[in-house]
């Protein structure tokens, strides 16, 4: 197992400090602000810990570039935060580290929920490689202001989303180039799809219809897992924590609720 870096994460506490904790974990580039039409939902009855993932936001560059390293990290950042189990949301890059966070520590999970997320980044389809490389291209010569302006129309090309559009091009512009770069090493090949069958507690993945991961990608990951299931937000793209916020609040709410957890 991989021997975090502890004491390098930053970390923002918000809601009912007697509530289940429920532990943030945001997309690539992003960091624990991007919960901010999730926290006024969640917060009167659950003790919400959002963390800033290492290579990004105030948390400091770990030495390893692995998908484990940062899950380690986070682990041993909060585990001795925490007085019960809790339940973890993770948004893209998030979701797959919250996959590994509950893989390798279930003692400390109760519920598990992706948003937009993936057990696997594989360059295996001409979507994803396209994707990628335009990604790995633009970031290495142009920038990530570039690409910022690139992928924040991707995410947001409504005329009414141009609020949007400016905060996903402020936060990735803020971003280290150097650790972005390392953060697509470490996610770029890898794959835990083979071990989601050991995921045993209640998980909700929840995916947009326009997501770049398919939903059947994400309704097969469901199918591994002994209580997997899937939620569909219409007419949504990658960022539907944003675009559309009541529908994922309303999703998550439910599946609290239906599993006794509220």
């Amino acid at each position: 197992m991989t021997v975090p870096d502890s004491g390098k994460l930053f970390i923002t506490f918000s809601g009912n400090r007697d509530g289940i904790p429920i532990l943030l974990l945001h997309g690539f580039g992003a960091d624990s602000s991007c919960w901010k039409y999730q926290e006024p939902y969640l917060r009167d009855k659950f003790h919400l810990i959002a963390v800033d993932l290492p290579f990004h936001g105030k948390s400091h560059a770990i030495r390893e570039s692995s998908i484990e390293a940062m899950s380690e990290t986070v682990y041993s950042t909060i585990s001795d935060l925490l007085r019960e189990k809790c339940i973890v949301i993770g948004h893209s890059l998030g979701g797959i580290i919250a996959f590994r966070l509950t893989l390798d520590h279930p003692d400390l999970v109760r519920a598990l929920i992706t948003v937009n997320s993936f057990s696997r980044y594989k360059l295996d389809r001409p979507g994803r490689i396209a994707h990628g490389l335009l990604r790995l291209s633009v970031v290495y010569f142009l920038g990530l202001q570039a690409w910022g302006l690139i992928l924040a129309r991707q995410l947001f090309p409504g005329k009414t989303q141009a609020h949007l559009r400016r905060e996903v091009i402020g936060k990735l512009s803020a971003n280290s180039k150097e650790r972005y770069l390392r953060t697509i090493k470490a996610l770029v090949g890898y794959s835990l799809t083979e071990e989601l069958h050991r995921i045993s507690c209640p998980a909700l993945l929840i995916s947009a219809d326009n997501d770049y991961t398919p939903v059947e990608e994400k309704r097969s990951d469901a199918k591994l897992m002994a209580q997997g299931y899937v939620e569909v937000i219409h007419d949504s793209r990658h960022f539907s924590i944003w675009d559309q916020p009541e529908s994922v609040n309303r999703a998550i709410g439910e599946f609290l609720k239906n599993n006794g957890i509220d």
